[in-house]
């Protein structure tokens, strides 16, 4: 995984609510991330949570939200989709990130709104520490976490959504 986040890159990240990078995932990588068009991938692979907590992964959240502490939420599969973070079923998303098939990744904070472009590959959303689980009726999976004691308007457990840090 390659990537250098400069203060221009920064600066349009804000602005737009969006950047794209090109080739940022090796083949090997870019394999991993692939896969069942199922949610929460991370619980089942760890090669991909490998390469989720990443030091370069972890770096880029960093570099683009401020935020030195941080919790996985979720991810999925997205086959030619818009992407809004504002219809999942969490409240205090930092921001998400798609990689697709190529290795090229699409970052979007959560005021990123745009129906026109539509992405496919792996969705991979970060929030903040003290994220909530809440209904959200157009997220197909709202439901899915109350397999795990969740009640809607309940704060995320360490044992189901990871912490993540840049140290």
């Amino acid at each position: 995984m390659k990537f250098q986040i400069t203060a221009h890159d920064s600066s349009i990240f804000h602005e737009f609510h969006s950047i794209s990078f090109d080739s940022c995932f090796t083949q090997q990588e870019t394999r991993v991330v692939e896969g069942p068009p199922f949610r929460d991938k991370w619980r089942r692979d760890d090669t991909f949570l490998k390469l989720i907590r990443s030091a370069e992964m972890r770096s880029l959240v960093v570099e683009l939200t401020g935020e030195s502490r941080f919790r996985l939420l979720f991810d999925t599969w997205i086959e030619n989709k818009p992407v809004s973070l504002q219809k999942a079923a969490f409240q205090g998303i930092l921001i998400g990130l798609v990689v697709d098939v190529e290795g090229n990744v699409t970052l979007f904070s959560p005021l990123y709104e745009n129906n026109a472009l539509l992405y496919t590959g792996r969705l991979i959303v970060f929030g903040e520490v003290n994220s909530l689980y809440i209904y959200q009726p157009e997220d197909t999976e709202s439901h899915a976490y109350k397999q795990f004691g969740y009640a809607y308007g309940d704060r995320l457990k360490n044992e189901h959504f990871p912490v993540l840090t840049l140290q």
